[in-house]
């Protein structure tokens, strides 16, 4: 039993007819018919039944056609993963990251990526929301960088760091003093409850700050006044460093974003928001060499920051 063989049976089992088949398969009536007798007397019984011009499987038939297709299926496989280990060197890599984490991360790791594997074509997708639902639902996605992973049983999760939710005021607020040290925090905490008479500048709750901000208001009891509402992470964090409101923000989205008038950030919740960013893909998908030296490099970016 060889690929040719079984490819001629198949044939002939889809059409039920070996003139049909033949013309699939490219040869002539008498030499497909001719093979099949020899199939059939290695095996010493029928494959087919011939009956009204119609090639139907006998038992040991439709036996030997479910067994062919489970060796094709096995094989296609493999040549398609072969394909993809031979093309190392020209492959496709296709990440998902949420809008402004893009910004943060990309020229940080992109360049080192590229000087390992310059004709890997990269594609960026940036999603204003849901990253972890694009990564189920598309195929075509390699790798997704999200915050606060939903712990999908179809997917692979691996932790790359930390990132705190963090309140953000202008240095000339009331409270921008008014914080306490607490442990194994870089910034100071405050009660949200004393920004109740604020105006916030928010963002839109399908994103993923915006989300925490609808569950603090929420579990506080604060039904929030809105200067406005943006998906625009940066606008809204310099909005708030000059006094037109306040607004939460993400600590790694802090060092990308350029103030001309430092602001003053704050730890809030008790405890503290703090959600991991995860490296995520689809659970037993095949990872290529140059993913897996991507999601290396990723670890140590933000094994440093």
């Amino acid at each position: 039993m060889d690929f040719k063989e079984l490819k001629y049976v198949l044939c002939i089992a889809k059409y039920k007819s070996v003139t049909k088949a033949a013309r699939e398969l490219y040869v002539s009536q008498s030499t497909l018919s001719k093979f099949l007798k020899k199939i059939e007397d290695r095996m010493g019984t029928k494959i087919f039944h011939h009956i009204d011009n119609q090639f139907t499987p006998t038992y040991i038939g439709e036996r030997y056609i479910e067994y062919a297709n489970i060796i094709m299926n096995i094989n296609e496989k493999w040549d398609e993963e072969l394909k993809k280990l031979l093309s190392l060197e020209n492959g496709e890599l296709t990440i998902a990251f949420p809008l402004f984490r893009s910004y943060c991360i990309i020229p940080y790791t992109l360049p080192e990526f590229k000087k390992i594997h310059k004709n890997i074509h990269v594609n960026i997708l940036e999603e204003a929301y849901d990253v972890e639902g694009k990564l189920l639902n598309n195929e075509k996605i390699d790798i997704a960088i999200f915050n606060k992973p939903g712990k999908h049983l179809s997917l692979e999760y691996e932790i790359l760091g930390e990132d705190e939710t963090l309140l953000l005021v202008s240095r000339n607020h009331p409270l921008a003093k008014k914080g306490t040290k607490v442990e194994k925090s870089k910034y100071p905490w405050i009660d949200l409850k004393l920004f109740k008479n604020d105006e916030f500048i928010l963002l839109d709750s399908d994103l993923h700050t915006g989300k925490i901000s609808v569950e603090l208001f929420e579990r506080l009891g604060i039904v929030p006044k809105v200067a406005f509402r943006t998906r625009n992470v940066e606008l809204q964090a310099q909005m708030a460093a000059q006094g037109f409101g306040v607004c939460f923000i993400s600590e790694s989205y802090l060092k990308h974003i350029k103030f001309e008038n430092d602001p003053v950030c704050f730890s809030i919740g008790n405890p503290r928001i703090v959600n991991p960013i995860v490296v995520a893909y689809r659970k037993g998908a095949y990872l290529t060499k140059y993913t897996l030296d991507y999601i290396q490099i990723l670890k140590k970016y933000f094994d440093k920051i």
